[in-house]
């Protein structure tokens, strides 16, 4: 079973706290990297990484991508 990295680690807490409500991307790269950033690749990256813990072994995701915005953590795809 994978474990979860310190950027992982940060971004589930982020996205748990706000829970079921979209989260931008630009809050979720603020607060785990501050003014430093780096390209958006990181944060697809540690999402991809994210999923393959709490999404794979299961057979709904809770974790959801909102094209064009964010990602948000909820048991559904819809509102809640």
């Amino acid at each position: 079973f994978p474990k979860l990295n310190p950027v992982g680690h940060k971004l589930l807490t982020l996205l748990m706290q706000k829970s079921p409500h979209v989260v931008r991307r630009e809050v979720l790269e603020e607060a785990i990297w501050g003014d430093d950033a780096p390209d958006s690749d990181s944060l697809r990256s540690h999402v991809h990484q994210l999923r393959q813990v709490i999404d794979k072994p299961f057979e709904k995701p809770l974790l959801h991508t909102v094209h064009g915005i964010g990602f948000r953590l909820a048991d559904q795809d819809g509102s809640n």
